[in-house]
């Protein structure tokens, strides 16, 4: 899917044709949740792992040339390996931040009246 995109000459034409079913809007909306982490992946590894990556468009056209015509995604995770716990899928195995991650803090404050300030 994410080859398809990074081929089409837009994300709305990429879109219509990997969900013809669904009106445009939600179309964009679902390729586009699906092809960011993608991205953000890519990014990363630029980043991380510099020597290989780092004049390389963040597309996987350009990391599937680098690494010779190997499915990128497994190939790169046997590369990235030492950051797979920390790297968020589809790439890594770090779990979501928020709901299923880790607990975000409460915005809300307790009920009832103020704490007596403290005197510094």
């Amino acid at each position: 899917m994410v080859t398809a995109v990074e081929q089409a000459p837009s994300l709305e034409k990429a879109a219509d044709l990997l969900r013809p079913e669904n009106e445009l809007p939600s179309a964009v909306r679902w390729t586009r949740h699906r092809v960011k982490p993608i991205i953000a992946a890519l990014h990363l590894l630029k980043g991380l792992i510099p020597e290989p990556f780092a004049a390389l468009d963040a597309t996987l056209g350009a990391f599937r040339g680098a690494l010779g015509g190997a499915p990128v995604l497994p190939r790169l995770r046997e590369i990235a390996a030492p950051y797979l716990p920390v790297l968020a899928p589809p790439l890594g195995f770090r779990p979501p931040l928020y709901g299923g991650g880790e607990r975000r803090a409460p915005c809300q404050h307790e009920t009832g009246p103020d704490p007596p300030p403290t005197l510094a």
